[in-house]
């Protein structure tokens, strides 16, 4: 739909693409410790229509095995082990009109 995270990890692979309602089952990758990973985040306006322009607000979680730190959150307090990073994107979509007199 109109917003997919993918996961480009230090190895060069990336994952899946995630998104509201098509997600990959079974695609699983541990993170060692200290290693990086980027999420990537793709927003389409079009796929609510032309018109639909003004502000948004979307969330991407980031589901992890890992004890709870203070930098993620418990992701379910009857869960024995798991967190959840949130990535909030905020953004206010213009319309092309808007866009060109933005970029004269």
């Amino acid at each position: 739909m109109c917003t997919s995270a993918t996961y480009l990890l230090s190895d060069g692979s990336t994952s899946p693409k995630y998104g509201m309602h098509d997600n990959p089952t079974g695609w699983t990758y541990t993170v060692k410790p200290e290693e990086e990973f980027t999420v990537r985040v793709d927003f389409n306006p079009l796929a609510h229509g032309p018109d639909a322009t003004g502000p948004i607000t979307r969330m991407i979680y980031v589901i992890s095995t890992a004890k709870p730190d203070g930098k993620f959150i418990k992701l379910n307090p009857k869960m024995p082990i798991g967190s959840l990073a949130e990535i909030k994107l905020v953004g206010n979509v213009l319309s092309e009109k808007d866009y060109n007199n933005l970029t004269k």
